[in-house]
């Protein structure tokens, strides 16, 4: 009824760590540019989810916050930002950062790259942000215009 399926893993790209510790949690999505450089958008959707429903208890919020925020992934999604990664691995930068500003971002949920910009677009601000290869705004609009 079912076919064997057989397939092959292939190593592309390690993410090194020298000092920084990247741990991603949820890497919901990749993107490669031209130069082949690597950019994560990684979110902490799962456990912060569960600590805002309604059903959580404050227990198991606390919990979930002490143990899963702060010590698996200290600054590394709650900033929102983009990581960049060169052709070996190496971090390069983080593009964007929490907040509600020109050039930050909350709830990332989806990266692309076209024509060397990548453009982010953040589910909480329902709205699309553009920057530059070297993490510069270029601009910020709407997501949806009428």
């Amino acid at each position: 009824m079912y076919g064997l399926e057989v397939f092959e893993l292939r190593e592309e790209y390690i993410i090194k760590s020298e000092g920084q510790g990247y741990h991603f949690v949820s890497p919901c999505q990749l993107v490669l540019d031209g130069d082949k450089n690597l950019y994560v958008l990684d979110r902490l959707r799962g456990a912060v989810d569960i600590m805002h429903h309604p059903c959580c208890s404050p227990r198991t919020s606390r919990a979930i916050k002490k143990n899963v925020v702060n010590y698996i992934l200290p600054g590394l999604v709650r900033d929102d930002g983009i990581k960049v990664f060169d052709v070996n691995g190496r971090y390069l930068r983080t593009i964007g950062r929490k907040g509600a500003g020109p050039g930050e971002l909350d709830g990332a949920s989806a990266i692309d790259l076209c024509k060397e910009e990548l453009i982010v677009y953040c589910f909480n601000q329902a709205r699309l942000t553009y920057f530059d290869g070297q993490g510069n705004l270029i601009k910020t609009r709407p997501a949806i215009q009428e």
